[in-house]
């Protein structure tokens, strides 16, 4: 018997090629095909999408053996009682990678950096935030009104629906200054050879990094090279991601700030999670540049720790999640 490989294109609760991803599943059970379903490097929770209707509807209309399908992904999180599910752990850098200079040494004390390719509602709601704060952050922010991709994925309509928001001029007039580039960090998607090499200036420019992950509704953990280039260069972060995202990676070893800022972010959903993550932004906003020199000096033994540990990560880890 053979076997079908078919690979749906997604996002954060979304299949992009829905209707495509159905017909190829139908073709597949009318022709009594094994299936295997690869979602490539990405790692959504899969059950925040029509992904689990569309089997089950199309395995009753034709007869087919559910247990027949194998399912790819990166979310360590992902369950199913029905299909097999195979786990490629999100280790997004070699096995055997340091960086060129991984002594880091802060020099300018800009409070923050953020850094965004391609747009979502939280990219865009905490980027216009930052850019508000009238300091020298440093930020990115890739969005292209010329570019056909961008402007289907202005995301104001996920600031209305999802976040809610009632004004949304802040937003809009941060995206009429789009693209924002830095100097250091100008390309995207940022090639894979200089996803990590390179950027060592960059770091040494900023207190702490605003991370905002690919994947932030439902049960995922899919941590990508943007959580762990601030633990390479020894700086501090705040995740904007899936709820619990902290306390994976405490189940992995690392440590996070929780002695200079609050945390309990880390618990909230979706979309409760971007003001309580404000509200620290702020916070630390508040701080002098002084002030901030001095949260860094008494955080070194959580920057080495976390520089260690991942300097150490192997694939083999993430086993934890579903073993």
């Amino acid at each position: 018997m053979s076997r079908v490989t078919i690979k749906p294109s997604v996002k954060d609760s979304l299949i992009f090629n829905e209707y495509k991803f159905s017909s190829d599943i139908a073709l597949a059970m009318s022709t009594n095909k094994d299936i295997l379903v690869d979602i490539g490097l990405e790692g959504p929770d899969l059950k925040l999408t029509n992904f689990y209707d569309i089997l089950e509807y199309n395995s009753k209309l034709f007869n087919y053996d559910i247990g027949r399908i194998d399912l790819i992904t990166q979310n360590v999180l992902e369950r199913s009682k029905k299909i097999n599910i195979h786990y490629l752990p999100p280790l997004h850098f070699s096995p055997s990678y340091k960086p060129q200079n991984s002594n880091i040494i802060k020099k300018k004390f800009n409070h923050f950096g953020i850094f965004v390719g391609r747009n979502n509602g939280p990219r865009l709601m905490l980027s216009s935030h930052i850019n508000n704060l009238n300091k020298n952050n440093i930020q990115t922010f890739h969005f292209n009104v010329d570019e056909d991709f961008d402007r289907a994925n202005l995301a104001l309509d996920e600031l209305f629906f999802i976040l809610n928001k009632k004004n949304i001029e802040s937003e809009v007039s941060f995206i009429n200054c789009c693209p924002i580039k830095y100097e250091k960090m100008d390309e995207y998607p940022i090639p894979e050879d200089a996803v990590y090499d390179g950027l060592e200036e960059t770091y040494e420019d900023f207190f702490v990094e605003i991370v905002c992950e690919s994947f932030y509704n439902g049960e995922t953990f899919f941590p990508t090279e943007k959580i762990w280039r601030p633990m390479f260069f020894r700086t501090p972060f705040i995740v904007q991601g899936p709820s619990n995202y902290l306390s994976n990676l405490h189940r992995l070893g690392f440590k996070t700030f929780h002695e200079f800022w609050n945390e309990e972010y880390d618990e909230e959903p979706y979309p409760t999670k971007l003001n309580k993550i404000v509200d620290v932004i702020d916070y630390i906003n508040s701080k002098t540049k002084d002030e901030l020199n001095t949260m860094y000096e008494n955080m070194q033994d959580i920057l080495d720790h976390n520089q260690k540990l991942v300097m150490k990560l192997q694939k083999q880890d993430f086993k934890i999640f579903y073993e």
